[in-house]
């Protein structure tokens, strides 16, 4: 079974108009953890919490889109901090943070494919991907938030 940390939990909060970099780590078994940069994405409705998910360095984002088969499925684009300062929907780049079964809980919906979200596998070493709710997939993930260099942390490990 994958190990929650213990640390104290608090709600992931949207901060309207600062460029703030929030940290994620999706974290498999004994697998080593990924990290990604996150951003707001200002130009959506901030009450659905929208944001971009990239990796660390900045040099690629999580979009969405269809395979031949139609079914969504996510990929590694453009540049993170381009898409930021674009300050356009950009749906495909987009994903709502909903807090969700309690206040300690989020999932990451895609804006771009309404009812699809950031799943993992129950197996290890599996890639992270797109899934619905009630799917096989783990849609649910625990979050705490911490300040460091200015930099707030988002450290995200899945519910087994």
């Amino acid at each position: 079974l994958c190990s929650i940390p213990m640390a104290t939990w608090s709600k992931f909060r949207h901060l309207q108009k600062k460029c703030v970099t929030l940290i994620l780590a999706f974290v498999y078994h004994s697998s080593p953890e990924v990290w990604m940069a996150v951003l707001p994405n200002n130009a959506l409705d901030p009450r659905k919490q929208p944001i971009f998910m990239g990796l660390t360095d900045g040099s690629h984002t999580l979009s969405c889109t269809s395979s031949s088969e139609g079914q969504p499925q996510l990929h590694l684009e453009r540049n993170i901090m381009e898409l930021y300062n674009q300050n356009q929907k950009l749906l495909d780049f987009s994903f709502y943070s909903k807090m969700d079964g309690s206040s300690e809980t989020c999932s990451f919906e895609s804006a771009q494919f309404p009812g699809w979200f950031i799943s993992t596998s129950s197996e290890p070493n599996k890639p992270i991907n797109l899934g619905q709710k009630g799917g096989t997939g783990i849609t649910l993930f625990y979050f705490e938030t911490s300040e460091r260099k200015e930099k707030a942390e988002l450290v995200i490990t899945r519910i087994i």
